[in-house]
């Protein structure tokens, strides 16, 4: 999206990943970060971030997930209004640390959708970090629900 808010599909290439108004974007969007590497430079980066472990949140935090966390193919088939440009987030909680020893995983709860996760750190960091609602987000409760059935459905 430009700044005039035209929106222009351009496909990911190396140029782009080179232009600083992309890196930008993607610096901003937590779980776009690994487009700034390669898949090798991706891969070790993950590892590292892993290995030292989750900073940033503790058990007993809410934080707001975007439903694209749980999958495009989810995502995508749900029916949600402007789904590309819109920031559709479900409430979940931070429950305790999978192991208290070493803090590299812990346990997130999505009441909305009855699931339990084991993230770690690269996935608190990509999805897990959102504290409080903005303006551009859209809370997925059970009245959004009712409106879009299929997000409980393919869940």
């Amino acid at each position: 999206m430009f700044e005039d808010d035209d929106h222009v599909e351009v496909p990911y290439n190396q140029d782009l990943v080179k232009a600083g108004p992309f890196r930008d974007y993607c610096n901003s969007i937590p779980e776009l970060i690994p487009l700034l590497h390669s898949l090798n430079e991706w891969k070790k980066l993950r590892t590292q971030m892993n290995s030292e472990g989750i900073k940033g949140v503790q058990p007993g935090l809410t934080c707001y997930v975007n439903l694209r966390a749980w999958g495009w193919d989810y995502y995508s088939s749900i029916g949600l209004d402007e789904y590309l440009t819109r920031h559709y987030v479900v409430e979940c909680r931070y429950i305790k640390w999978t192991h208290k020893s070493n803090k590299k995983k812990i346990d997130l709860k999505c009441p909305l959708f009855g699931q339990h996760f084991e993230w770690s750190a690269v996935d608190v960091l990509a999805y897990g970090k959102v504290f409080e609602l903005d303006p551009s987000m859209i809370l997925v409760d059970e009245v959004l629900c009712q409106r879009f059935p299929s997000i409980l459905e393919n869940v």
